[in-house]
């Protein structure tokens, strides 16, 4: 990375993860002693053929500021910008799950909008879904790409019908191309459907574009249950199946040869109790790791430890329940 850049203390260094499925796993911390303006950091890679598009990042400095995270192309490595402007020292940190590189055996499916309102970007990813395919093993599912309102009004309507179905609810952390947070929820439209749509939490404004990149999730399978882990320390949040509340307790997933570790679903926020990872459910480099998730309150951030416990990072707001739809990273070899 550029010079300016260091790794942050106490947080978990940037690695890099090839699954064999070929998921693609980045994560990790950066701090910058000074303050920046729209900034490049660059990160050496394989020498994929990566279709740009954003990704949330979390800022953790003097508070938690939302900014976005392009990737970008370029000679065998990918290029992470960030945009956006601050003015004291801060830790950047960003998680990113994306798919295997569209062309030869690779299927990528891309989607057709549930109305008029929502259109693809000119210069960014096209939305498209990519799945393992492994009929032995839980199913991941990993969303790209941006979405934009077309309209001449702000909307939340349903943007993707048709969508692979979950066990759950599952709300997910985003980005919209003005640097705001909203959530996204993967839920299926009626007890009885046997697919599921994606639609914005928060209303869009007019041409603006929401990410759908780093959604990822297992789709039910007879082989789910076995890759399954329940939390510790953790209260099911059992809302009504397609009401916008979480129906499930949090569960964490060990899948793609057991190499990759999926969390989802939600539980109730406790000031006083930390949820706890399964033993097997680690990751598999040490410090922690920082995400953003979607809460009952907004998106939030949430610190993965090494040891396995989760901690939302809250401030002053007390959420009645999180949701850790939308963290993924490399499991720890011993498992």
């Amino acid at each position: 990375n550029t010079p300016l850049w260091s790794p942050a203390s106490g947080y978990s260094s940037f690695a890099a993860y090839t699954s064999p499925s070929q998921i693609r796993l980045l994560s990790g911390q950066l701090t910058r002693p000074i303050p920046i303006t729209n900034d490049i950091a660059t990160f050496i890679t394989t020498t994929d053929t990566v279709t740009t598009g954003y990704v949330t990042a979390i800022i953790d400095g003097t508070s938690f500021t939302p900014g976005q995270i392009k990737i970008w192309p370029s000679s065998g490595r990918l290029m992470l910008t960030y945009t956006g402007t601050l003015t004291t020292a801060f830790t950047i940190s960003t998680n990113l799950v994306y798919p295997p590189p569209i062309g030869g055996a690779i299927i990528h499916t891309f989607f057709s909008f549930a109305s008029t309102t929502w259109t693809t970007d000119a210069v960014y990813a096209i939305p498209s879904m990519w799945q393992t395919g492994i009929s032995t093993a839980p199913v991941v599912t990993i969303l790209r790409g941006v979405i934009r309102n077309s309209s001449s009004k702000s909307n939340s309507a349903a943007a993707i019908n048709s969508l692979p179905k979950p066990d759950f609810n599952l709300y997910f952390p985003t980005l919209t191309s003005n640097n705001l947070y909203i959530g996204v929820q993967v839920i299926p439209p009626s007890t009885t459907s046997t697919t599921a749509t994606l639609t914005p939490m928060s209303a869009v404004a007019t041409n603006t574009w929401f990410s759908i990149s780093n959604i990822i999730y297992v789709t039910a399978s007879p082989a789910y249950t076995s890759f399954a882990f329940s939390l510790s320390n953790v209260t099911p949040n059992k809302g009504a199946l397609t009401t916008g509340v979480p129906k499930a307790i949090a569960q964490c997933i060990r899948t793609d040869g057991n190499n990759v570790v999926i969390l989802q679903g939600a539980y109730t926020y406790s000031a006083t109790i930390f949820p706890t990872l399964p033993s097997g459910c680690n990751p598999a480099i040490s410090g922690r790791q920082l995400y953003p998730v979607y809460t009952s309150a907004g998106v939030l951030p949430l610190c993965v430890y090494s040891n396995g416990t989760l901690q939302l990072m809250k401030g002053s707001t007390n959420p009645s329940w999180v949701s850790i739809s939308g963290i993924s990273f490399q499991g720890n070899p011993a498992f």
